[in-house]
This record gives C-alpha cells, structure tokens and sequence, in this order.
C-alpha cells in the first residue's frame, strides 16, 4: 500500500476510533507516565487536535500544573519550518493553514526537552507517519541536530 492510500486508511480507523472514544485525551492524561516529565522536561510541546486528532490539551494541562512550560508548533508563512513558541493555556493565538491555530509570531522561540506530536500511525520501528507536508519530520530533526 502506498503512503497516500496507507494516509486514508488510517484517516477512516482514526474518525472510527475517536467516534467510539470521545474522553480519548482524558485517558491519556490520566495514563500518561509523569517521570517522562521529571526525566525529559521541563519543556514540553503539544498540540492543538484538528479533525479526529486525540487532544492533548487534558494532558498538556497536567504537565502545566505540574510545572512544565508549554510550548506549541508554529510553521512558517512560507512553510518551510516549524519552530516551538511558548504558549500557556489563555494566551492569544492565530488562525494558520491547515485549519490551524498558532501562537502569535512574537511569542519566544523555544527547545523543547519532550513532544507529544499529533499522527495518524507508526510503525513497529516506531516511525511516525503524519500528513505528508513534513514540518514535524524537519524539526525533530533540527531539535536532534542541536543534541535535543
């Protein structure tokens, strides 16, 4: 199966998933294994869910409150690059492509130590498989390539 196809497929499992599980991102924050944080953080990027996504924001917010500081993605106007600006729940943030909201251009530029990173699947080897635009792709890389 080709990726477009393969893209499909988990498109349709994902709505079927999300439609039998609405409290999905509850679960997650209630499963999610805090000593990532005190191993990883204390800079953590999430997401904001479009579509059938599972949302972070339940889980997001108990890293808050545990004392992480929060970041989100934000792509270029040419969307070329995908830097992490930091965000707290109630700061602005912008309408993007995709049907995307970002936070604002101004907000500070930063590193995160652990991503959550939204998916449609991954592999045994643990490799992700997203839109197909590449923007997390190039900047795992990027964060790799500074050591992260």
């Amino acid at each position: 199966m080709n990726k477009t196809d393969l893209r499909a497929h988990m498109k349709e499992l994902r709505a079927e998933l999300a439609a039998r599980d609405p409290d999905a991102g509850d679960t997650l924050a209630d499963k999610f294994p805090m000593k990532l944080l005190e191993r990883y953080g204390p800079v953590v990027a999430g997401y904001l869910p479009i579509r059938d996504e599972i949302d972070p924001r339940p889980l997001m917010q108990r890293l808050s409150d545990a004392g992480a500081q929060l970041c989100l993605p934000r792509v270029s106007d040419d969307g070329t690059a995908m830097t992490y600006r930091a965000w707290r729940f109630g700061d602005p943030l912008e309408d993007r492509p995709f049907g995307l909201q970002e936070p604002l251009e101004s907000a500070e530029v930063v590193s995160p130590t652990l991503i959550l990173v939204p998916l449609l699947a991954f592999d045994t080897a643990g490799q992700r498989l997203g839109y197909g635009k590449g923007h997390y792709d190039r900047a795992l890389e990027a964060l790799r390539a500074e050591g992260r």
